[in-house]
């Protein structure tokens, strides 16, 4: 029997590693943070995605960086990425037509790898923001100052 070994997220590993250092077991953390020792294990190991609470939970209990997000590698589907992302069935299927949401297609279902389309939502944020910034400024250089001086003499 072969076993097949999942590789961890970053959140994941920084999760063991933080443990290490304050020479926890995993089933102390789930102690700590209030939820069974399975349920944590399976969090931290990336089988359970999304659970936002006992993620953050965990986070709190280890002082651990807010910016880490836990998603594993699993991919999820559309329901499980509007949930994760705060994004509705629309969006998603909106950024799907753009080309700005990644995702692959697997006969007619679909699936996304969540951490891709967190960064390609970050992308597409930084685009916005550039974008807009160059049209302000276009805006502000196309603008006709007319000082008191200069609208008197133009009025008479």
């Amino acid at each position: 029997m072969t076993l097949v070994k999942r590789k961890l997220s970053a959140w994941s590993k920084s999760v063991k590693k933080a443990l290490i250092d304050r020479d926890l077991s995993l089933d102390e953390l789930a102690k700590l943070i209030g939820y069974s020792s399975t349920y944590t294990r399976n969090v931290v190991n990336g089988k359970i995605v999304g659970a936002v609470a006992a993620e953050n939970r965990i986070n709190e209990v280890l002082d651990l960086e807010e910016e880490v997000v836990c998603m594993g590698n699993r991919r999820v589907c559309t329901k499980e990425l509007a949930k994760l992302t705060g994004l509705s069935a629309y969006q998603i299927n909106l950024g799907i037509k753009k080309g700005t949401i990644p995702y692959i297609r697997i006969g007619r279902r679909l699936l996304f790898d969540p951490e891709m389309v967190l960064k390609a939502l970050d992308l597409e944020a930084e685009q916005n923001q550039a974008e807009a910034r160059k049209k302000y400024e276009l805006a502000q250089e196309q603008k006709e100052v007319i000082h008191y001086g200069k609208l008197v003499d133009l009025l008479k």
